[in-house]
């Protein structure tokens, strides 16, 4: 599949896309949710949104490439299995552990942020209708008392779990909603790093370094 994003930006998408997996739960009748989600740890665990996990004690997770020239991206592999170690309803984020995790796998760099500031350039990678996606920080919004940032980034249903990332290929943060034909189109809520790290410090579950 080609994916139109600008030139200029393939290096970076293609340091996350290395990072990130697609995952797969299964529902009943041969059915199952799509969604992202990004490594943070080299020896498999996964961070992703609660939302597409539903009840299952395991789901399937693909890895992907990106070629930086022509800007094409393919599966790599074939399903890998994570068993769901930790999920949080109440922030949305999960925390899965591949079984057989494989030997060239890379942790991602998370950055806990405060408060980020307005028109902080991010980019995005999940498995909805668009793949890779740049946009910026325009707001915070609590929703259900937990506080979000607001990014202008697109995706669609597959997308949650996604890591948004600064322009050093950081994660600030996981996408857990969107706002596509809202009033404010393409939107996407963000669940801060911050919070979930603050989230598995008082539920004593494991941190990555």
């Amino acid at each position: 599949m080609r994916l139109l994003v600008p030139r200029a930006q393939l290096p970076i998408f293609k340091e996350i896309v290395g990072r990130v997996v697609e995952i797969r739960s299964q529902l009943c009748h041969g059915k199952f949710w799509k969604g992202t989600g990004v490594i943070i740890t080299p020896d498999g665990l996964i961070l992703t949104a609660a939302h597409i996990i539903s009840k299952n004690r395991t789901v399937q997770a693909y890895r992907w490439t990106l070629d930086a020239r022509s800007g094409i991206m393919r599966r790599l592999g074939p399903a890998l299995v994570a068993k769901v170690k930790h999920v949080d309803l109440r922030t949305d984020f999960a925390l899965l552990q591949l079984t057989t995790p494989p030997p060239d796998l890379r942790g991602s760099k998370l950055m806990p942020h405060q408060r980020l500031p307005l028109d902080l350039p991010t980019y995005c990678v999940g498995f909805g209708q668009t793949k890779l996606s740049s946009g910026y920080v325009h707001g915070h919004r609590l929703h259900q008392r937990v506080n979000h940032y607001v990014a202008s980034l697109t995706g669609g249903p597959g997308g949650s779990g996604g890591p948004v990332c600064d322009s050093f290929g950081n994660v600030i943060g996981i996408i857990v909603r969107g706002l596509v034909g809202h009033r404010l189109p393409n939107c996407a809520w963000i669940l801060p790093v911050g919070t979930i790290l603050s989230r598995l410090r008082r539920l004593t579950a494991k941190l990555p370094e």
